[in-house]
């Protein structure tokens, strides 16, 4: 039996009161005063970022970044009476909190840099050892924030600092200088910077096992590929949409396509993390030259019992599948892997090349080869020229450049 049954019809209980006359909560903003504030709080929003995607100092980062939460709080308030062009500030809020743990690892890193640079261009060890005092004192201020994994990285750079060489600031060693826009990095070209950090993140990616092919594949000319059309992040998009690629790199035996590759690899990201890495030397056929081999260290001997370039290419094919690519100088990657066989304009895709984004977004180097870029960048590594090196340099270059090109992290 029911509750009510047996009641008269249209019997209603006293306790169940009739909400219906009750108007709705009026909104926080009128149409007029969202209209005059929110380009306001837009314009606050774009300077917290531009702070918080660029300071060093703790309290500032915080602070913008607790402003920037509560602009896009109101903003998001006023899109009910309001229309945004663009992404709804509701959008950008949910992914500027969904996005806290990454953009504190940025911080990290840039902290991290920032200290690298400075320590590097000093002589004497207590000046040195100072400046890692500031520095581990700047992560202890902040380490109430960061997540166990962002701590195990931070006793990681600790390390780092603590283990840099310096070169001697001689005649001899002044040519091996990169200087930046204020500042430089003393690089050691005998590879005597440490490189541990850079090397651990490298050896823990996966390599997958390369299923050799016996199939022969049609080689391409090519001048019938197409122009490969180049994309750059804009300012203000959606830095998420970015995250997904594979890059690559080949090691060859001269700068012109009719050498050969000697090398290949690839590193594949979701979400900005390697996830899978692809990598064999390739036999040439021909013998390597002595100047190939001073600079990537690659000799005869190790390619004699490697597989062919056919061979490894439908391996390399599948790899890559249909994921946006990423390298460095990358129209000449692209054209030794089409001159074997990998027809990738017959998928729609992006394509990113970080020496074109840095000519556009750094002004002021002597250069813009990847070396120079990874100096810029406090990016160290033990094997220059070495193509899974290279990919996973290329990649982080890469999402350093990013940093100017979005308003948001």
């Amino acid at each position: 039996m029911g509750l009510f049954d047996g009641m008269p019809l249209g019997y209603k209980p006293k306790y169940l009161k009739d909400f219906s006359h009750r108007k709705k909560a009026k909104p926080s903003y009128t149409a007029k005063e969202a209209q005059i504030l929110a380009p306001q709080y837009l314009r606050q929003v774009e300077d917290c970022t531009n702070l918080v995607n660029s300071t060093v100092k703790p309290d500032i980062y915080f602070k913008r970044y607790d402003m920037m939460v509560s602009c896009l709080v109101e903003l998001k308030k006023m899109q009910k009476v309001i229309k945004f062009s663009g992404k709804k500030p509701s959008a950008y809020l949910n992914e500027v909190i969904k996005t806290r743990d990454e953009q504190l690892n940025y911080f990290i890193e840039r902290i991290y840099r920032y200290y690298f640079n400075k320590i590097s261009s000093l002589k004497t060890a207590k000046s040195k050892q100072t400046q890692i005092d500031k520095f581990t004192e700047t992560m202890a201020e902040i380490s109430c924030e960061l997540s166990d994994s962002l701590i195990s990285k931070v006793q990681i750079m600790t390390d780092e600092l603590r283990n840099l060489s310096f070169v001697p600031h001689n005649d001899q060693s002044s040519k091996n200088d990169i200087y930046t826009d204020n500042s430089y990095i003393r690089y050691n070209v005998e590879g005597n910077l440490s490189s541990n950090l850079f090397d651990k993140e490298l050896s823990s990616i996966p390599l997958v096992n390369i299923k050799l092919s016996s199939k022969y594949i049609k080689t391409n000319y090519v001048k019938e590929m197409q122009e490969v059309v180049f994309n750059t992040p804009r300012v203000g998009s959606k830095y998420s949409g970015y995250g997904n690629f594979v890059v690559i790199d080949t090691e060859t035996t001269g700068i012109s396509v009719s050498n050969e590759i000697i090398e290949i690899s690839a590193i594949k990201f979701e979400n900005f993390k390697a996830t899978a890495a692809f990598s064999t030397l390739i036999n040439p056929k021909d013998p390597i030259p002595k100047e190939i081999t001073d600079i990537t260290q690659i000799t005869n001997d190790m390619v004699k019992n490697s597989p062919t370039i056919y061979q490894v290419m439908p391996a390399f094919i599948e790899f890559v599948g249909g994921n946006d690519i990423l390298g460095h100088n990358l129209r000449f990657d692209l054209e030794f892997v089409y001159k074997y066989g990998f027809k990738f304009q017959e998928v729609k895709r992006r394509y990113f090349d970080s020496l074109d984004i840095a000519k556009n977004k750094i002004k002021g180097l002597d250069n813009y080869k990847l070396t120079t870029l990874c100096n810029f960048y406090g990016i160290v590594r033990s094997n220059a020229h070495r193509s899974l090196s290279d990919c996973y340099a290329t990649a982080k270059v890469y999402i350093n450049l990013l940093d100017k090109c979005r308003l948001l992290k």
